[in-house]
């Protein structure tokens, strides 16, 4: 019996229809370079989140003074 997804990378590079992206993913991590990505989203994810925040207390202030 087949389990209902499969766990190996050769998954990933059927879906995705080549195996050069197999080896771009490989470079990737074998160099850490994820770590930059990851870390270059989450600043872009914290970014908005708080603007967002200053957003929302500035339109509260604007809410109560009227």
């Amino acid at each position: 019996m087949q389990p209902l997804l499969p766990t190996d990378s050769t998954a990933y590079s059927q879906w995705a229809g080549a195996e050069s992206d197999n080896v771009i993913i490989q470079t990737m991590a074998s160099n850490d370079l994820i770590f930059v990505v990851l870390g270059v989203t989450l600043i872009i994810w914290f970014t908005l989140l708080f603007s967002l925040y200053r957003l929302d207390r500035k339109l509260t202030r604007l809410e109560n003074s009227r």
